[in-house]
């Protein structure tokens, strides 16, 4: 048995507190299914990761000038105390780009562009793939224990 909760949503800004309500939610129903609360420290990671993957669908899979989209998120709690995020969209791919060897410390970059390694020092495992139909697809992992 899993605690799974599926919303879609126009990839706009002002859906962003829709996706953090269904965090909320999420975490409600993880908690009545495990029948305990969990520590706050095992979901902010995963709330973090969750915000800036969903920011960024919202800011680079449909830019200004783009029609704007939808995103599919989907939150799930697995019996082996993993918490798992898929996020969906028909946006722009994500083209990542190498920094430079001469890139300033992170106390000297301008505002934005740390948000990818936040998650990945947030969660257990973030992968993305961009499938033949045009979707880009997000993963996002993060152990908290056993269910």
């Amino acid at each position: 048995m899993a605690t799974e909760i599926t919303i879609t949503v126009p990839a706009a800004a002002e859906q962003l507190e829709v996706v953090h309500a269904a965090l909320e939610r999420f975490y409600a129903a993880t908690e009545c299914m495990l029948g305990r609360a969990v520590d706050v420290a095992a979901w902010l990671p995963f709330t973090t990761a969750v915000a800036e993957v969903a920011a960024n669908v919202v800011r680079h899979a449909y830019p200004a000038g783009m029609a704007s989209g939808r995103m599919r998120v989907r939150l799930r709690l697995a019996r082996q105390g993993v918490l798992a995020a898929c996020f969906a969209d028909c946006g722009e791919p994500f083209v990542p780009t190498a920094a430079p060897s001469n890139a300033p410390d992170a106390a000297e970059l301008p505002e934005g562009g740390m948000g990818l390694a936040i998650c990945r020092a947030s969660l257990t495992r973030l992968r993305y793939r961009r499938t033949a139909r045009g979707r880009n697809c997000w993963l996002l992992l993060k152990r908290i224990g056993a269910a």
